[in-house]
């Protein structure tokens, strides 16, 4: 369980990796940008497949430098986590009820 954060972080670092590399290729003008422009230049050219949302007690400070619309929600993960906890609460209630 503790080896999750470290798997989570390697995922998510090799899909921006990945994001980057193939903005670069789409778009080789974007490599003399510094890495906020080759940052911002590379998402711009993705698709919008749904709302941006913003989640995490930092996210307030990435709302100045995003220009796509956003939902900004910060306690998005400690309600889902709630909501998990009491269905499990539940669960666990029938089954000793049986």
């Amino acid at each position: 369980a503790s080896t999750a954060t470290f798997w989570d972080t390697v995922v998510m670092c090799l899909v921006t990796g990945v994001v980057l590399v193939s903005g670069l290729l789409a778009d080789p003008t974007l490599a003399a940008a510094d890495g906020g422009g080759l940052t911002a230049g590379v998402f711009a050219q993705l698709p919008a497949a749904g709302p941006l949302i913003l989640t995490g007690g930092m996210s307030q400070l990435l709302l100045p430098h995003i220009e796509r619309p956003v939902e900004h929600r910060p306690d998005l993960l400690v309600h889902g986590l709630y909501s998990l906890y009491k269905r499990n609460a539940r669960l666990q209630q029938e089954r000793n009820a049986n």
